[in-house]
């Protein structure tokens, strides 16, 4: 190898070096009690006194929490959710789905039978919450408004 090809083989390294590193600085482990206190009550409240944990994560300003039990959680720097998924084939507790959506929304799910079926809930920026249902033949996601109310339903 001549000094040229050396010199653009060391170059590349060290790029590639430089780029793993920033992908991986954004992503931080934090520990519990560093989650904003909001996340904490919600973490409490419907996943025991002190949560079994596996994993809490800090990245662009959102907090990941994985608990030993499979569920997994997204929180802003405020501590609102912003995210929540049931382990496979496995759905939210009801209690967990009452506490996020707004009452129209938990009645619609009621009516139609889907309330027991809410395997991920995802609260968007404008504050539409999309709930993914569970069905063994077809599963299916209804977005909803602010307020509860079905914007659309797509299979």
């Amino acid at each position: 190898m001549n000094m040229k090809a050396i010199k653009r083989m060391a170059t590349f390294v060290l790029a590639a070096l430089m780029v793993s590193l920033v992908a991986t600085a954004d992503e931080v482990k934090v520990e519990y009690n560093e989650l904003p206190q909001k996340a904490r009550r919600f973490l409490e409240k419907h996943f025991g006194k002190i949560p079994a944990t596996k994993e809490v994560e800090l990245e662009r300003n959102e907090y990941s929490v994985e608990l030993k039990n499979g569920h997994e959680l997204k929180f802003d720097e405020k501590g609102n959710l912003l995210e929540i998924d049931s382990p496979d084939r496995s759905t939210l507790d009801r209690s967990v789905v009452t506490d996020i959506l707004p009452e129209n929304a938990v009645q619609y799910l009621k009516e139609k039978d889907l309330f027991g079926k809410v395997d991920e809930i995802t609260i968007l920026r404008n504050g539409d919450y999309v709930v993914d249902i569970d069905r063994i033949a077809n599963d299916f996601i209804i977005r909803f408004d602010v307020k509860g109310n079905v914007k659309n339903k797509a299979k």
